[in-house]
């Protein structure tokens, strides 16, 4: 698999200015269960992988990364979709947890792309490095070779939403 620094280097590759529009839109469109474009074989030619599981998680991280790319200052993904500034509705618990729950590539990139384009719709940025990232989740539930890892970072990133929906709860009304 990956390092939190490859993913890095992977978010910075998308992110930059170098990345034309059209790279970009083939990116965003990418299917890691089918056949890979080689827009995406470039980028996974950086990081040496020789594994097919690996190979198609990391396209399809590159794939969430390229539907994220906004500029602002990023959030975890648990804060992103557990947040409410303003008016704004929180993202639903029940896709939340549906989410959480995904494995394999089909089933998570198709969660996982739900909760982006609502993060999208809503102006928040998401951050995908770190330990319990979630590029880290993504990666790891793609995969699923180390079930009680997938579990622990899916913990991380529900006590980061639940915990931004507990103090909207616990905030006292105004009169």
């Amino acid at each position: 698999m990956i390092s939190s620094e490859q993913v890095a280097r992977l978010a910075g590759l998308i992110g930059s200015e170098a990345m034309s529009a059209g790279k970009l839109a083939v990116l965003r469109r990418l299917d890691p269960t089918k056949v890979l474009p080689p827009e995406a074989w470039h980028l996974l030619g950086e990081f040496g992988l020789e594994n097919d599981d690996a190979e198609r998680a990391v396209a399809g991280l590159s794939s969430l990364m390229a539907l994220a790319r906004m500029s602002g200052p990023a959030l975890p993904i648990g804060q992103a979709l557990g947040e409410r500034p303003g008016d704004d509705a929180k993202y639903a618990e029940i896709r939340f947890v549906r989410l959480l729950r995904a494995r394999g590539l089909s089933e998570l990139m198709h969660e996982a792309r739900q909760a982006i384009k609502w993060c999208v719709t809503h102006g928040r940025r998401i951050d995908f490095t770190g330990y319990n990232g979630f590029a880290a989740f993504i990666l790891a539930a793609a995969i699923d070779t180390q079930a009680s890892r997938v579990d622990a970072i899916a913990h991380s990133i529900a006590r980061d939403y639940f915990r931004r929906s507990e103090d909207d709860n616990t905030k006292p009304e105004s009169k």
